[in-house]
């Protein structure tokens, strides 16, 4: 370790780098302005076009109904409707101007779009309500990142297979992505707000999903580990770090081929026949783990890049060996199992590693990337 806490013999996996970088883009104020700008696409470019539209025509007049009254008309929606809309914009307005002071939060543009839907938009053209439903998804979806990074313990984090679904559109806005250095003077546990705003690393485990946190009296708490179970890992080294969530074909695979083809059989064959698309998604349900760690701040190194084509070689389960439960160790030194947290120990070549009860039958043990 050098001066300046860093441990030259601690690096940023590919996958790992690519998920600070989407954790850099995604924590962004340049995202935040993004997500506030189709907010107002949406209200000066739609609603408000269509509102005025509706007025001019005259529709309010045949959609009053004896029964429901003005519950359909434009009017309504208007007095109603709309004013979860603005007060959006208004609030995605205040969280930008905050920013420079550090203060990040999560975009409620659910809670908004729940408002929203309590009202009728029957005084609009089927094609209008088309064209606004098009605008609220691509709002949605532009938030998601934003709420995964900025989560508290009641929201959905970044796990490994969020990242994935999110990758391919990030890596179509860009060709390469900054380099990334490992800051280990200090460790942090989960549960702690640390000193410094930024991107934070699990200490020893390899399969952690990066997480963002901020510092400060508001700050947000370094949230538990997530991380793979025993499923995880078994899909890890059956499909491979590249084709993880990626291949329907070789994660379909995985669910149907033995010890899993049972526990995966109605997810993904359905009475009108195989649904390898739905692989991905019905690992991801059973994957994962949580569990306390230490936490390492991750810092960009200014000005140097990596290309992602260059980044997207093989990468396989050997960020060193793994032993099955049940099997002796070949390589010895430092494991743990991700589902028992305070596992880890030393093993001797040759020595049993112990099993647990787990759902899956099968015990990991994977290879610490700390060896002291």
């Amino acid at each position: 370790m050098d001066s300046d806490g860093i441990n030259s013999k601690l690096a940023l996996s590919p996958w790992q780098q690519k998920q600070a970088a989407m954790l850099t883009y995604f924590s962004s104020l340049e995202y935040l302005i993004s997500l506030h700008t189709l907010v107002t696409r949406l209200i000066d470019g739609n609603i408000d076009p269509v509102l005025d539209q509706a007025k001019s025509q005259g529709r309010d007049a045949v959609l009053v109904d004896v029964r429901w009254g003005t519950r359909d008309t434009s009017q309504n929606w208007s007095n109603n409707g709309w004013p979860y809309l603005k007060g959006l914009q208004d609030l995605l307005a205040r969280q930008i101007a905050e920013r420079p002071l550090g203060k990040y939060a999560m975009a409620p543009v659910n809670e908004s779009f729940r408002g929203m839907d309590q009202f009728s938009l029957g005084w609009m053209t089927p094609d209008e309500e088309d064209a606004f439903d098009e605008e609220r998804q691509k709002i949605s979806d532009w938030a998601s990142p934003i709420n995964h990074t900025m989560a508290d313990r009641m929201s959905k984090a970044w796990n490994d297979f969020y990242f994935a679904c999110h990758y391919p559109e990030f890596a179509c806005r860009f060709d390469r992505i900054p380099r990334f250095r490992i800051l280990t003077d200090i460790a942090y546990p989960t549960g702690v707000i640390p000193k410094q705003t930024g991107i934070y690393i699990a200490k020893d485990d390899p399969h952690a999903a990066l997480q963002f946190v901020w510092s400060g009296k508001h700050g947000r708490e370094l949230r538990q580990a997530t991380t793979f179970n025993e499923l995880g890992l078994a899909a890890f080294a059956a499909v491979g770090r590249q084709d993880l969530w990626f291949s329907d074909e070789k994660m379909f695979k995985f669910t149907t081929s033995p010890p899993y083809a049972k526990l995966f059989h109605d997810d993904v064959i359905w009475k009108d026949g195989p649904h390898p698309n739905l692989a991905p998604s019905a690992v991801a349900r059973r994957a994962f783990t949580k569990q306390d760690s230490e936490w390492y701040l991750v810092e960009c190194i200014e000005g140097e890049f990596d290309r992602l084509a260059d980044l997207n070689a093989v990468e396989t389960v050997k960020s060193g060996p793994r032993i099955i439960g049940g099997t002796r160790c070949i390589e010895p030194g430092f494991y743990f199992s991700p589902s028992r947290p305070g596992s880890r120990r030393y093993f001797a070549k040759d020595e049993l590693a112990p099993t647990f009860d787990t759902e899956y039958g099968q015990t990991f043990w994977q290879w610490d990337a700390s060896q002291t």
